[in-house]
């Protein structure tokens, strides 16, 4: 089943996110997140890929008309959530400019697609990270927490 300790209220979707950092196993990360549904299954399986260093544009690019971000802002809504991040992930390669428009799509999902879009591009351009403008003012772990996190995952995936 899909636990990472998010805890109560977290998204399946980012849950789902970490779970693909964590599993390089196809058959078990699937199996994971199965029981959240298809959308979930998607976005392990494309932190996974980024984490392994696979380009992601050719994965999206085959059904790239079919991957629409909503009009007026994004639900909180699996669908769209996806939508708007397989439409992201198709026009934009690196977090900076991928995070930059997930805020500017709008809606109750920002914060969540934002940070689906950046867990995952960042995985693939881990410098460009320290590039987008905002960063400084988002609250993070100190950073013997997050290497503590980091070489957890990293242990995980053995």
């Amino acid at each position: 089943p899909l636990d990472v300790g998010g805890g109560a209220g977290a998204s399946a979707l980012a849950t789902a996110m970490v779970l693909g950092w964590r599993e390089p196993a196809q058959a078990e990360r699937r199996a994971g997140a199965l029981g959240h549904g298809f959308a979930a299954v998607l976005v392990a399986d494309l932190a996974a890929w980024a984490l392994e260093g696979r380009p992601l544009y050719h994965l999206v690019a085959e059904h790239a008309s079919e991957w629409t971000p909503p009009f007026r802002g994004v639900p909180l809504d699996d669908r769209a959530v996806v939508d708007s991040l397989m439409a992201i992930l198709h026009r934009h390669d690196t977090p900076e400019d991928g995070i930059r428009v997930a805020v500017r799509l709008g809606g109750a999902a920002t914060a969540l697609l934002a940070a689906l879009v950046g867990g995952i591009l960042g995985c693939r351009y881990p410098s460009s990270v320290e590039r987008v403008p905002w960063a400084g003012r988002v609250a993070v772990p100190d950073d013997a927490a997050l290497d503590a996190a980091a070489s957890a995952l990293a242990a995980l995936r053995g």
